[in-house]
């Protein structure tokens, strides 16, 4: 289905503070002594794609190679507990468990637990961003986003105010940190170096949104209140149309790669799919190691 175009898109500013961290007892990623050997049957060959995808019904990550949509693998265990947003630095996976307000690593590779991140004040994290050497957690629970070190886990300051309200989906380009808002219908953009506000996106269909997605300059938005995507031009925030299709259903996090956008629809255990440079749908990717996905990412 094409663009339905959209009408009006303003940007209000507000301000936003970064607090300087004063907790002094933060648990650090721990030292790897268990050595890094690859199993019998790893997650991925080094130079082919997958997507990982956080399953919230039973508490798993699957593992589907992103051409054919083919499972490969679970990843289980060390700690996960409602898995939500993901980036991979380096050869480690770090997930953001949103009921239990911690970040589990696993190396990626062979999906082993080598560690996790919590004491840094996480509330009900959804999104995840890493940029810069830093983490950047969206905490859905108290509306702000936690600043760590990526090296170390350490707390480094939290975001507050430009229009946060119960943040979900992160994404980063080009020194700018994209937030959508569950509560109140809005993206907020701010400056990821300094944490200050640069507006905020509203209309352009937005209605509930949780996942974000960035490709071929545009900023595409997953609507869970109306099952459809919105999409903005990344630079201006002007919307440019509404997709819709595939059977989307209660659609959350999203991820892009290879010119697809993928949509996690929640409830219907399914990912769909849609070009990056038409926003037609590309049909719809099943697995039977998805169960209540809510988070994709394509690495």
């Amino acid at each position: 289905m094409g663009y339905r175009r959209v009408i009006s898109c303003w940007f209000r500013a507000a301000a936003a503070t970064i607090f300087a961290a004063c907790i002094p007892a933060v648990a650090a990623v721990p030292a790897r002594a268990v050595p890094l050997i690859l199993a019998s049957q790893p997650v991925r060959q080094a130079s082919s794609h997958v997507l990982f995808v956080g399953n919230q019904l039973n508490n798993t990550v699957a593992v589907l190679d992103a051409a054919s949509g083919k499972p490969l693998r679970v990843i289980s265990g060390g700690g996960l507990d409602g898995p939500v947003g993901m980036v991979v630095v380096g050869v480690d996976l770090y997930v953001c468990n949103a009921f239990n307000n911690t970040i589990s690593i696993f190396n990626e590779l062979i999906g082993k637990p080598i560690g996790s991140i919590s004491g840094v004040g996480l509330n009900y994290p959804n999104g995840l961003a890493s940029a810069n050497g830093r983490f950047y957690i969206a905490n859905a629970g108290n509306s702000t986003i936690t600043i760590l070190d990526a090296a170390t886990g350490k707390l480094i300051g939290r975001i507050a105010g430009g229009g946060l309200d119960q943040p979900h989906g992160l994404k980063f380009d080009g020194g700018k940190l994209f937030a959508a808002n569950h509560a109140d219908s809005t993206v907020s953009i701010f400056d990821a170096g300094t944490g200050q506000s640069l507006g905020v996106i509203s209309n352009g269909g937005l209605t509930g949104p949780l996942g974000l997605a960035l490709g071929n300059g545009e900023l595409f938005v997953g609507n869970q209140a109306t099952n459809t995507i919105s999409v903005f031009d990344e630079a201006t925030g002007k919307p440019l149309g509404v997709l819709s299709g595939n059977q989307i259903a209660d659609p959350n996090g999203m991820t892009e790669g290879g010119g697809v956008v993928y949509v996690a629809d929640h409830t219907t255990n399914k990912l769909s799919l849609f070009s990056v440079a038409t926003g037609k749908p590309l049909g719809t990717l099943f697995a039977k190691t998805l169960d209540g996905p809510v988070v994709p990412l394509y690495y």
